[in-house]
């Protein structure tokens, strides 16, 4: 997971920011105020309707409709609803700079958030992009100064002051920090896997960067867990969903090691992965969709395809709900559910596998040098692969339904409740389907020896159960 991402995964904000930025409703515009109360409760569709009506003659229903879109991962069009407004409107050009540091283009943010200020220079909206610009570039006084209130800045310069208590050792390829006390041992078998696999990285990708990554471990320090210590690090804010992330130039991890780490995590192939972000981000000059850095670092980690992802693939080609490459970045950035999330993983590695399929590992780096020269993603597929962008997804599309009919005993995804199925084997307990599904719930949960015992015994009466096996 990269920071340019993990940002943009922070969508309560702006919800936040519409009821602040948005102006007392007369009577003659229920209709906006109807459309706000919809938003809010996610029906961003049915928003977008009568926000997309008000257009034409207000600001406010530009606003709206433009948020509203975003909701529906729709950015090109978000951007469009605000294009015919008025740009000597400090409230459009809040909207079009918060469009902008969605989607990482911090240069374009800036541009756009000053020229709000100095329409308004108490534009809200404005001065909270204007605080997070100079946080997320580490100008931490800076960023104190233009939003004194942001709870992110203040955090961050705590992570400061815990770094300045933390061991710093060099190691061949890298520089790494972490709790003396008791990740010694955990920072040199770190130090020695870096030092394995980044080389044979900036190799696969033809790309060394100028400087050596940073690495930083955290643990439980100060009465806080080190998860909050490394959210904090990130993102500014104690609950990032992830146990490791790269912001480009350093990758950061909770310590496995920590008391409040519930689940341990393989760290080698962790580590592997954020490497590849570093490398990779720093290769497009940031300028690399979200999809493909995490395509090339699932790839790159060489683990078989959890089984989960392709229940999840099954399930949502049955039921024509797949990504896009519209698409696909939102199921990172803004996804509905846990199995959005997860479908976006699976299936930018499957966009990398189709690259793939009868080309050589070249193609990988010609995408790269595509997307750092600039290009959009559809010419970036035309200059490698020779043809349109509507041509590649359709024979994406035919890859994913051979893999799928490869697939033929992976049921769709159950959504039965495991008390459920525990009753249902109960009541037939020789039923094979049955068992198996008891034995994946046993598993998702970690109870290894209930999995292991409720698998042997439906291969015992099913050798070739899918499931089971």
């Amino acid at each position: 997971m990269n920071l340019a991402a993990i940002l943009r995964t922070i969508w309560p904000w702006s919800l936040l920011l519409a009821l602040a930025t948005m102006p007392l409703v007369a009577p003659a515009e229920e209709r906006l105020l109807a459309a706000g109360r919809l938003m809010l409760a996610g029906k961003y569709s049915e928003a977008a309707e009568i926000y997309r009506g008000a257009a034409s003659e207000d600001v406010a229903g530009r606003v709206g409709l433009s948020r509203c879109l975003v909701a529906e991962g729709k950015h090109n069009e978000a951007v469009a609803a605000l294009a015919g407004a008025p740009r000597e409107n400090p409230r459009i050009e809040a909207e079009l700079a918060r469009l902008a540091f969605d989607r990482g283009d911090y240069p374009e943010a800036e541009e756009r958030v000053k020229a709000a200020l100095l329409l308004d220079s108490e534009n809200l909206l404005a001065q909270w992009i204007l605080g997070e610009l100079r946080r997320t570039s580490g100008r931490l006084e800076e960023a104190f100064k233009a939003d004194p209130f942001n709870v992110r800045v203040k955090n961050s310069l705590e992570v400061l002051d815990l770094l300045d208590t933390m061991e710093t050792v060099a190691s061949e390829h890298g520089v790494l920090r972490f709790d003396g006390r008791a990740d010694r041992l955990l920072a040199r078998y770190v130090a020695r896997v870096l030092d394995k696999v980044y080389p044979d990285l900036c190799r696969q990708f033809g790309f060394r960067p100028a400087k050596a990554p940073l690495v930083e471990i955290f643990h439980e320090s100060k009465g806080i867990g080190g998860h909050q210590w490394f959210s904090a690090r990130m993102i500014g804010l104690p609950y990032l969903g992830a146990v490791a992330a790269s912001s480009g130039h350093m990758l950061a991890m909770t310590s496995p090691n920590d008391p409040a780490v519930a689940k341990k995590f393989k760290r080698a192939r962790v580590l592997k992965h954020e490497l590849v972000h570093v490398i990779t981000l720093q290769q497009t000059n940031f300028d690399i969709p979200h999809w493909y850095t995490e395509a090339l670092a699932v790839w790159s980690e060489g683990s078989p395809r959890p089984q989960t992802w392709s229940e999840l693939l099954v399930t949502r080609l049955a039921e024509n709900r797949l990504f896009n490459l519209d698409s696909i970045n939102f199921g990172f950035t803004r996804p509905a559910s846990s199995d959005d999330w997860q479908l976006a993983y699976c299936q930018a590695e499957l966009y990398l596998e189709y690259m793939l399929d009868g080309r050589d590992e070249q193609t990988l780096r010609d995408l790269l040098a595509a997307y750092r020269d600039g290009l959009t993603t559809g010419e970036s597929i035309r200059r490698v692969f020779g043809m349109s962008l509507q041509r590649f997804e359709a024979g994406y599309t035919d890859y994913l339904k051979k893999l799928a009919a490869e697939m033929a005993g992976i049921e769709p995804k159950s959504q039965e409740a495991f008390p459920d199925l525990l009753q249902a084997l109960r009541v037939a307990p020789d039923d094979a389907n049955v068992g198996a599904k008891v034995a994946e719930g046993y598993l998702r949960r970690g109870a290894y020896p209930e999995a292991l015992a409720a698998a042997r015994k439906v291969l015992h009466s099913t050798p070739d159960h899918p499931l089971a096996t």
